[in-house]
């Protein structure tokens, strides 16, 4: 009878739901360590159990597998990060799921709206204590900002912004799923008066209308998404305060650190200043881990990308996410940014889910 209760559980949305959680938990700083790495034994326990009872290391691309393998080391021994390591296992316990992609998007969906909801709920009854944030205006005056119980407002319109964009996913109705979005968009940046985050939103928008599928770009998003972090820094060293005013001096930062070689240049390892917040998910890999976990995000979005241009959907999700990378270094949480998982889901496996998909090229 046990037996059979088990065999019931959805194993992969579990591992879905602990990953968001553990990874939520960790950014925010609400517990002590030692529960969040009980969660972590917890999810490494689901993911060994999986693997075990249901077989699935098989048909995998070898080469990936090693490599993957290999970065995952590098970032445990040196940074004392699992990503990648929990990247490749949830992306093997998927390789059997002949709808892995739509059941890793939905896993997720349903998981960040527990995430998303529970959090405003405490905060609404008084549990979580973080609530507004002065933000100086140019005419002098004083705005607050409301975060809602996560630690920062920006992180707030980040977790909602991967909420509509899993709702963009799942939803047929492109008209209604776009005014669900202007509204929707519109009540959450009042709260936060997240300026970045209100772009993205608006660039989602206008590419979920008038992005033509026959551009295929994917291949080189990340390193365009680099050279627009460049531009944006140098365009500062130019006197463009504009820009920077308008990104609340992110490319001030950014120029401060490409002109520091002593930060640019890391092969692996932390170059990053405690108390200067990096919002940039290109220079955070550079800085925060290291020029090898570059290339392998590189190449990892590369390869990737060729898979997921056969579909307009995760096409214009892939994009906006590499946009909101320029701006937001939390695209690079793997309890977050379900194309993460994606993208490692397509590459280990050869995914054949993909190829030739044409259901997705008008919506």
């Amino acid at each position: 009878m046990i037996k059979d209760k088990l065999l019931k559980i959805n194993y992969r949305f579990l591992i879905i739901f602990l990953i968001v959680i553990f990874k939520y938990l960790k950014m925010q700083m609400y517990l002590s360590n030692s529960i969040i790495n009980g969660i972590f034994a917890i999810i490494i326990g689901v993911i060994c159990i999986i693997i075990v009872r249901r077989k699935v290391l098989k048909n995998f691309n070898k080469n990936w597998l090693i490599i993957g393998s290999l970065i995952a080391l590098i970032q445990i021994v040196f940074l004392h990060e699992v990503d990648i390591l929990l990247l490749i296992c949830i992306a093997i316990i998927f390789s059997e799921d002949k709808n892995g992609i739509k059941n890793i998007i939905k896993y997720f969906l349903i998981s960040l709206l527990i995430v998303f909801f529970s959090t405003i709920l405490l905060y609404q009854l008084g549990y979580l204590q973080y609530d507004t944030i002065s933000r100086l205006t140019e005419s002098g005056a004083r705005i607050q900002r409301n975060s809602c119980g996560f630690r920062h407002p920006n992180e707030m319109y980040v977790y909602f912004f991967f909420i509509v964009l899993a709702l963009y996913y799942v939803m047929k109705n492109k008209k209604l799923y776009t005014i669900i979005l202007i509204i929707s968009s519109y009540i959450i940046y009042n709260v936060t008066l997240s300026r970045t985050g209100l772009i993205c939103s608006i660039i989602l928008i206008i590419l979920i209308w008038f992005y033509n599928n026959k551009i295929k770009l994917n291949k080189y998003v990340f390193l365009i998404g680099t050279l627009i972090t460049f531009f944006m820094a140098f365009s500062f060293d130019n006197g463009n305060s504009e820009l920077n005013e308008l990104l609340s001096g992110r490319p001030s930062i950014y120029n401060f650190y490409i002109n520091n070689g002593d930060y640019i240049y890391n092969i692996v390892g932390n170059n990053l200043l405690k108390g200067i917040t990096l919002d940039n998910a290109f220079l955070n890999i550079i800085l925060g881990s290291g020029w090898i976990f570059y290339i392998f995000y590189f190449i990892l979005f590369y390869i990737s990308g060729k898979f997921i241009e056969n579909d307009r959907k995760l096409t214009i999700i892939f994009i906006v996410t590499v946009i909101y990378g320029c701006v937001e270094t939390h695209v690079l949480n793997i309890g977050l940014n379900f194309m993460l998982l994606i993208q490692m889901y397509t590459v280990l496996t050869r995914n054949n889910e993909l190829k030739g998909w044409k259901k997705n090229e008008k919506n």
